[in-house]
């Protein structure tokens, strides 16, 4: 682990009252020295520092009527919401030497985004995928493909692309096309693949496949229709007919139009460095093996809509139909939002980042301290270059509170 925070002091204290605090070592710093420092309690409470007293070792807290905890605690010269912050930001412009590798997956000739369920914006949400009624969750238990699935639970209901995603599956029309997915469930009548299309009137007609025979195993399940050139909107529905568990693994569509463009997940927009495709040597595993390198692509960035950018891989020379295609490059590190986060680093990437946020607070921090005399700027600068020194021979000193820099770093 490694602190990434100017830390003056740390400590427990001897004692604790209603906007107090005295530690002992604290007696080495002259009086005033923790002026408009903040302190960080036990509790993951922040105070502000008006005074400070040499003589006992007291500092002077605000909130004033609230009594800090007793445990271990944190002073600083910046808020931890700064701090945070400036952690994101320099892991945003850092995100060649820290980004994670990231790998996503698709198949030629099927207009659907994200058909393997890897671009999730968090344990509960897809970015190309909507549950509707029934709860949704990223399932890493048993993935029959990749490291995620998407469980439905809680309620009969479907997963579904959002309106904005429905756009891409409008080029159907005038073809018959069917659906492929991979579903586990443990109850029969339960998980099924519906292709469902609206016509100009508003109505809207409901193709719906077998469903899965239960007993808890993986099954390809699958959905035809032709789908009318008249048709005003066409969707794709993975049910969840009753209140069971239904983990729903890859879907995709054949029998469509060429494909030419493939909406990116978000990690990897402007970021994908190698593709490869492989054909799909048996449906009801959607395994493949001897991947190739394709080199015939390009990545593009579009409006969809006025402030609503797109991007897209698109092929200069389409693989086969059918095939499956595979997606790599560094994706940005999630941005930290609460003390509980973390990321999984290196000693090399932390030390990098720690160099990184370090400059980040301070010139974040700069225009605030234009009314302060040079003095008092070069005086924090020195702390700073003092700092760093000292984190060359700690670390690995431990972190308060589960925080570095407000965030626990773990390499």
């Amino acid at each position: 682990m490694l602190l990434l925070t100017p830390r003056y002091q740390t400590g427990t204290p001897d004692s604790v009252g209603a906007g107090t605090m005295t530690d002992s070592p604290l007696q080495k710093y002259g009086d005033g020295y923790f002026i408009n420092h903040y302190f960080w309690d036990s509790n993951g409470i922040v105070f502000t520092i008006p005074a400070s007293t040499r003589s006992t070792g007291t500092l002077t807290l605000y909130p004033s009527g609230t009594t800090p905890g007793a445990g271990v605690y944190e002073v600083s010269l910046f808020d931890p919401e700064t701090i945070r912050v400036c952690i994101n930001r320099a892991a945003r412009k850092a995100w060649p030497v820290l980004g994670q590798h990231y790998v996503a997956h698709y198949v030629s000739g099927s207009p659907i985004a994200d058909p393997s369920f890897d671009d999730w914006s968090s344990s509960s949400a897809l970015r190309a995928w909507a549950a509707v009624t029934a709860t949704l969750a990223r399932n890493t238990d048993d993935p029959l493909f990749g490291g995620n699935v998407a469980r439905l639970t809680t309620a009969a209901g479907y997963l579904h692309p959002p309106a904005n995603y429905q756009t891409d599956l409008i080029d159907l029309r005038g073809y018959n096309v069917t659906v492929y997915a991979l579903a586990k469930a443990s109850a029969a009548s339960n998980a099924r693949v519906n292709l469902r299309y609206t016509s100009i009137s508003g109505s809207a007609t409901d193709n719906n496949g077998s469903y899965h025979t239960g007993g808890g195993g993986w099954e390809l399940l699958s959905a035809t229709a032709t789908i009318p050139l008249t048709a005003q909107a066409v969707t794709i529905r993975l049910t969840n007919d009753t209140t069971g568990t239904v983990d729903w693994d890859s879907v995709w569509v054949e029998g469509g139009p060429l494909v030419w463009r493939h909406r990116l997940p978000a990690p990897l927009h402007g970021n994908v460095t190698d593709v490869q495709v492989a054909p799909i040597e048996l449906r009801e595993t959607f395994r493949s093996h001897n991947y190739q390198p394709w080199p015939h692509w390009r990545t593009i960035r579009r409006e969809d809509a006025p402030g609503n950018q797109r991007h897209e891989l698109e092929w200069t020379k389409l693989p086969p139909a059918g095939y499956r295609i595979r997606l790599e490059g560094p994706a940005p590190l999630a941005a930290l939002s609460a003390s509980t986060d973390e990321w999984e680093i290196s000693d090399t990437e932390s030390e990098y980042l720690e160099v990184r946020a370090a400059l980040e607070v301070l010139d974040g921090t700069a225009a605030g301290l234009a009314a302060q005399s040079v003095a008092n700027i070069r005086e924090i600068q020195q702390r700073l270059l003092e700092w760093a020194a000292e984190q060359r021979q700690h670390i690995t000193a431990p972190l308060i509170g589960g925080y570095s820099l407000g965030f626990d770093l773990h390499a």
